[in-house]
C-alpha cells in the first residue's frame, strides 16, 4: 500500500470515527447517565493512552507549569466540555450537537485575538457573523425550553474547548500530547466517575452489553485510535488540511444520525447548519496563525 493511500485511509477513518461518536454518545445515554458516561469513558481512554505513552517512553509531566497545562486540559478539553456535550445530547439530536460544536474553530480564532495577540481579519469577522447567524437560526427554529438549554450547553462546550485550545497553544512547550493527555484524561475520568456515582441514579442497565459497547467505542476509538490517527496525520500533512476535518465531521454526524437513528431536521435547521459550516470554513480558509483545532482536541467527540 502506497504512502498516499495510507494517508487517505487514515484521514477517512479519523473523520468517520469522530463523525459517529456523536450518535454513540446518544446511544450510551440511553443506558448510562451523562456524568458517569464521561467519567468511565475517560478512565478507559486515559489508561489506554497511558499505556501508549509508556510504550513510547513519553515522560510524565514535570514542574508546576506542565501540571497547570494538565489541569486546564483536564477541565476544559476532557472534562467540563464533554460533560456539557453529553448533557446537551439528552435534549437535542446528535447531528445538531455536532453542527453547533463545529463553531469551535472560530471561537478559537476569537479567543486567540485576546489571549495570543493574533489578528482579527475581515474574513474571520464575516465568517464568525455567518456562523453566529446560523446558530441563531437553529435556536429560533427549536423554540422549546429543553431544546434551547441543549443548544446553550453544546455552545458552552465549544467555548470551553476553544479556550482550552488557545491556552495549550500559548503553553505548548509544556504540552507534548503524550505527556499531557494521559494524566489529564485520568483526572477527568476519576473526577466525573466519582461525581456521577455520588449524584446520579444507579441503573444496572448502565453495564448492559449495548452500553458497554458504546462506552468502549467512545473510549478506545473516539478518544484513543482517532487521536493517534490525527497525531500521525499532523506529522505528514499541513495543519490546515488536517483541520478541515472540523467541517467534515458535522456532515458525517448529520448523515449518520438521520440514517441510523431517524433524526430529522427542519428546513430552518438545515439553513442554520449550512450557515455555520460556511462561516467556519470562511474563517478558517487562508488562516495560518493557528494550528488545527484537532491538534489538541480530538474532536472532537
Amino acid at each position: 500500500m502506497s504512502e498516499r493511500v495510507k494517508i487517505v485511509a487514515a484521514y477517512a477513518a479519523m473523520v468517520l470515527i469522530w463523525g459517529t461518536t456523536w450518535l454513540a454518545i446518544k446511544w450510551a445515554l440511553a443506558y448510562m447517565p451523562p456524568l458517569q458516561g464521561v467519567g468511565f469513558r475517560y478512565l478507559i481512554a486515559g489508561l489506554f493512552v497511558l499505556i501508549l505513552a509508556r510504550v513510547t517512553h513519553a515522560p510524565w509531566p514535570r514542574g508546576s507549569a506542565a501540571w497547570k497545562v494538565v489541569g486546564v486540559t483536564a477541565f476544559a478539553l476532557f472534562g467540563a466540555n464533554y460533560a456539557l456535550t453529553y448533557l446537551s445530547e439528552e435534549r437535542i439530536s446528535s447531528g445538531l450537537a455536532a453542527v453547533l460544536f463545529g463553531t469551535a474553530p472560530f471561537w478559537i480564532m476569537l479567543f486567540a485575538c485576546f489571549m495570543a495577540d493574533e489578528s482579527l481579519t475581515p474574513r474571520k469577522i464575516v465568517g464568525s457573523l455567518l456562523a453566529l447567524a446560523g446558530v441563531a437560526a437553529i435556536s429560533l427554529s427549536g423554540g422549546e425550553r429543553g431544546t434551547l438549554v441543549g443548544i446553550a450547553e453544546i455552545l458552552a462546550a465549544a467555548l470551553l474547548a476553544a479556550f482550552g485550545n488557545v491556552y495549550v497553544k500559548r503553553h505548548q512547550e509544556h504540552a507534548a500530547p503524550l505527556v499531557v493527555i494521559p494524566p489529564a484524561m485520568l483526572i477527568s475520568g476519576i473526577f466525573f466517575t466519582t461525581l456521577g456515582l455520588l449524584i446520579e441514579p444507579h441503573d444496572a442497565r448502565a453495564f448492559a452489553l449495548p452500553s458497554l459497547g458504546a462506552l468502549l467505542y467512545l473510549a478506545l476509538f473516539g478518544s484513543g485510535i482517532a487521536f493517534l490517527l490525527n497525531y500521525m496525520l499532523l506529522r505528514r500533512l499541513p495543519a490546515s488540511i488536517v483541520g478541515l476535518n472540523g467541517l467534515m465531521i458535522p456532515v458525517v454526524a448529520v448523515v449518520i444520525g438521520a440514517a441510523a437513528a431517524g433524526e430529522r431536521f427542519t428546513s430552518q435547521d438545515l439553513l442554520g447548519a449550512a450557515l455555520v459550516l460556511v462561516g467556519v470554513a470562511l474563517a478558517m480558509i487562508g488562516s495560518h496563525e493557528l494550528p488545527a483545532p484537532s491538534r489538541y482536541v480530538p474532536g472532537v467527540r
